[in-house]
């Protein structure tokens, strides 16, 4: 046994043997495999949360693309149906003009009657002036 004058440790020396030295590369050999047991473990569990994480990546990729495809869809039928209101409008104007001058016509027409009626009146009560006078 020896004492350490710095630290103040006593520490005993021994001798160095051959078995003893089997002993220590047997323990050495056995911590190196439970080491490397123990990375060969973590890296298995990393794979398996790169595996994870990737899948739940594609999942929310997937999730994305169905949302922007519904949204492109409805975006489109929207498109569609205000393309279908705007044609619903265009024609109902086109159907109010013909309307309207189709009533205008009639009324033409019928003024013109009324015009023409009032002429052959007026003829008539002249042609019968003409026979009283």
């Amino acid at each position: 046994m020896r004492e350490d004058a710095e630290n103040g440790y006593v520490y005993e020396e021994g001798e160095v043997t051959g078995s003893n030295s089997k002993k220590k590369r047997k323990a050495v050999k056995g911590m190196e495999k439970k080491v490397w047991r123990i990375f060969a473990n973590q890296l298995g569990q990393l794979k398996e949360m790169e595996v994870r994480f990737e899948q739940r990546e594609m999942d929310r990729e997937r999730e994305r693309q169905k949302r922007e495809n519904l949204r492109v869809e409805w975006e489109k039928r929207f498109e569609e149906r205000e393309k279908e209101r705007e044609e619903r409008e265009k024609e109902r104007e086109k159907l109010r003009r013909q309307r309207m001058s189709e009533w205008e016509a009639i009324e033409k027409e019928n003024e013109e009657k009324e015009r023409k009626r009032r002429e052959e009146e007026l003829i008539h009560e002249r042609e019968r002036e003409e026979r009283m006078n």
